[in-house]
């Protein structure tokens, strides 16, 4: 038997692990991107979405507690109601996945403005990747598959979406990103 952090790394949960593994990708991933970005001075993409990343875990710690609210309210559970709180949730991530999406379109599509070909392709390449680190966010809470596969296909949609038609992003999600 192993004692200390090897012991309660072993008795870790499945959740705690993803919960790990996504607060590890929120930092890293705009850690690398700054520094990838850093010799063409577009360093600030990586900052921004540092910052993106942290007021996604703060909306989605708050969304889901009041979601989780709603249904112990409505007595709503995947025993009692199973389409309705699988319906529900599916929802609720997904509109979360799209609001992130529209985030990272707005922030690569700044952060392109006067760039080369190369720079402008790598710029939107790191926004649509940090969709996935957004699914890892939202796996955190919403656990199953179909939320997580929701979420992906969404963040795969959603960005070239957004990044192609911005004016969009911003009439659904403008008002909320000009208060951060």
């Amino acid at each position: 038997m192993r004692s200390g952090l090897l012991g309660w790394l072993d008795r870790a949960s499945a959740e705690a692990w993803q919960v790990i593994v996504a607060v590890a990708l929120c930092v890293l991933f705009p850690a690398f991107v700054a520094l990838a970005l850093w010799p063409a001075g577009r360093a600030a993409l990586g900052v921004g979405l540092l910052k993106g990343f942290c007021v996604l875990w703060l909306v989605v710690l708050v969304v889901h507690s009041l979601a989780a609210a709603i249904h112990r309210r409505l007595r709503v559970d995947l025993d009692s109601h199973p389409d309705a709180f699988v319906v529900s949730n599916i929802l609720v991530s997904g509109i979360l996945m799209v609001g992130w999406t529209a985030f990272a379109a707005l922030a690569a599509r700044d952060a392109a403005a006067g760039a080369g070909l190369w720079l402008a392709g790598a710029l939107y390449l790191f926004g649509f990747l940090s969709g996935v680190v957004g699914c890892q966010v939202l796996g955190s809470f919403y656990s199953g598959h179909i939320y997580k596969f929701a979420c992906l296909m969404l963040a795969c949609a959603g960005f070239p979406v957004f990044a192609a038609w911005p004016s969009a992003a911003r009439a659904v999600f403008g008002r909320f990103f000009d208060l951060f």
